[in-house]
């Protein structure tokens, strides 16, 4: 009976969360929006199509270079911890949105249901979430690496199964820290933002820890001993590069050993799974409803205001624009799941550059990333256009300008009723955006210093460079999100991840650089590095020029409709 109430409620959050029922009555019954999944699966296609050779260039190198260390399905565990990597830092801004912040948590709690039970369908609702980043990050490597080296059922079994199976552990891992973490931190007001913090922190020092105590162990002077030791036995070298996560190990013994052996590491990796999983379920029992119940309290213990705060809060005189930028920084800051997106997404790509950098690099050439930055050294002559191209990757990805509107839901009725401009409305949220936006540029420029050594000249150009591309794409995702705003939403997350508004900026951001490193290409012959940047940097500038008066009449036209 307990085993089908859990199911039950499993299914029912994947219906809420997903959408399911309200996509089939309005595509299957209604036929309304037919447009949007044909959309979906054609942009979908085009990535694929897209990425593909890229793809197989990158995994025939890979594996190449693993074949020669007898170390092939290397591969499998290299792109198996990228995903782990993407799980932890993604991963983190979820649990903390869907176990404390979700709207549907009051009814949850008043429904005869343990704490296990809720906590538990809630798990398995991330799980099936974020099993969509081993899905695009790990299902082709691991077809292609087993059809082209011809490996045993071993692998086929062990890599199914650890695939399906790779997101459970850095959920896990991250629940557990955080649940007796809601207990310890009491800071009143900013509780809540708090706890998001300090989760993020203590997550990230334990991998920079591992970081460092991987380093320590495989970096240094290549000497005599240690080079007869890679000769002799090269897996020794290779397994401390993913020492910095232990369960990549078991996975590359899983995918890697014959017979019982195999099937023995297969074994070791679900049972911790499975032992994470009812540590979990203890921690839920001792910690999950307190924790709940406190962090919902703190707005009913909140003090009011004194009759001197009050008449100093009513005095104090603000420009409109200045008002509305400090209104949007307070609301983002206020749901957690729109700060922790919009900040973690423009910081993920150059912290796995970094991460994985510093690791590779302390292998040398014989790693993949570590050939890939080795290769580089031979575009130095064109760190300046290149590297503004990996500021505006790392910038362009913080979904916050796709959703600038979807975003306020629905507080966007308090924004039509206040007496101020559109263009003051627009300058406060660009502002928003476009400094939260550098976030990625520096960070970017950060990692390429550690990685390739550049020169501060080169950075300073990229950056300034990566700024004004990520202004002018910025500009352009926010008329898409004011012609078609997502303002029906009853979780954060899903003004961000399911907002085909989202989806789009990735396909423009990703379009676009693929389109310049096109045209870099085709003009390498009669066009020097410095005029490559200058004529990107100078386009996307002058695009500003007609992109500004079309979003702000564009927004003037959309706030005097009725919603």
């Amino acid at each position: 009976m307990r085993h089908s109430r859990w199911i039950s409620l499993t299914l029912t959050l994947l219906n809420e969360h997903y959408g399911i029922s309200r996509k089939r009555q309005r595509y299957l019954v209604d036929r309304k929006d037919l447009w949007e999944p044909f959309l979906i699966f054609g942009i979908v296609a085009v990535l694929i199509v897209t990425l593909f050779p890229l793809m197989k260039t990158l995994l025939d190198q890979m594996i190449a270079v693993y074949a020669q260390m007898g170390a092939p399905e290397m591969v499998y565990a290299y792109f198996f911890m990228i995903c782990s990597a993407f799980g932890f830092l993604v991963g983190l801004l979820v649990i903390l949105s869907v176990f404390f912040f979700s709207k549907d948590l009051p009814l949850l709690m008043s429904l005869p249901l343990k704490p296990t039970e809720i906590l538990s369908a809630k798990i398995a609702l991330i799980v099936f979430d974020q099993t969509w980043i081993s899905i695009v990050g790990l299902l082709f490597p691991y077809i292609y690496l087993g059809a082209r080296i011809g490996l045993g059922w071993e692998y086929w079994i062990s890599g199914f199964l650890i695939l399906l199976s790779a997101q459970i552990l850095p959920i896990l891992f991250e629940t557990i820290v955080i649940l007796p973490l809601s207990r310890v931190i009491r800071f009143g007001k900013h509780r809540d933002f708090l706890l998001f913090s300090v989760s993020v922190l203590f997550v990230v020092a334990i991998l920079l820890i591992n970081v460092a105590i991987t380093n320590t162990g495989v970096s240094g002077e290549l000497t005599e001993e240690t080079f007869r030791e890679f000769l002799e036995n090269p897996q020794n070298i290779i397994l401390k590069g993913l020492s910095i996560y232990p369960p990549a190990i078991w996975a590359y013994r899983a995918v890697s050993a014959k017979g019982m052996v195999s099937l023995g590491w297969l074994a070791c990796f679900l049972s911790v799974t499975a032992g994470g999983f009812l540590l979990t379920l203890f921690l839920a029992n001792r910690f999950y409803l307190a924790s709940y119940l406190e962090l919902q309290d703190r707005h009913t213990r909140k003090s009011l205001l004194t009759r001197a705060e009050l008449d100093h809060s009513i005095r104090r005189e603000r420009s409109p624009v200045r008002a509305l930028f400090i209104r949007e920084w307070r609301y983002f800051l206020r749901i957690p799941a729109f700060a922790f997106n919009g900040i973690g997404n423009v910081l993920i790509f150059p912290i796995l550059l970094i991460l994985f950098g510093s690791t590779n690099k302390s292998l040398g050439s014989a790693s993949s990333l570590g050939a890939i930055i080795t290769n580089l050294e031979s575009l130095r002559a064109y760190l300046l256009p290149l590297g503004t191209l990996v500021g505006v990757l790392a910038g362009g990805m913080n979904l916050l300008s796709s959703t600038f509107l979807s975003r306020e839901g629905r507080m966007l009725t308090e924004l039509k009723t206040l007496p101020v401009s559109a263009k003051d409305i627009l300058t406060a949220k660009y502002l928003h955006i476009f400094i939260l936006s550098e976030i990625g540029p520096l960070t970017a420029v950060i990692a390429m210093r550690i990685l390739v050594q550049a020169a501060w000249g080169d950075l300073l150009g990229a950056f300034i460079g990566s700024s004004v591309c990520i202004s002018f794409l910025n500009l352009i995702q926010m008329i898409v999100d004011i012609k078609r705003p997502m303002l029906d939403w009853d979780n954060p997350q899903k003004a961000m991840k399911q907002n085909l508004n989202g989806l789009f900026s990735v396909v423009l951001l990703f379009g676009f650089i693929a389109g310049c490193l096109g045209m870099g290409w085709l003009t390498q012959g009669f066009l020097s590095p410095l005029m490559m940047f200058a004529l990107l940097v100078g386009v996307c500038a002058l695009g500003h020029i007609p992109l500004i008066p079309i979003t702000i009449s564009s927004l003037d036209r959309f706030l005097l409709k009725d919603l």
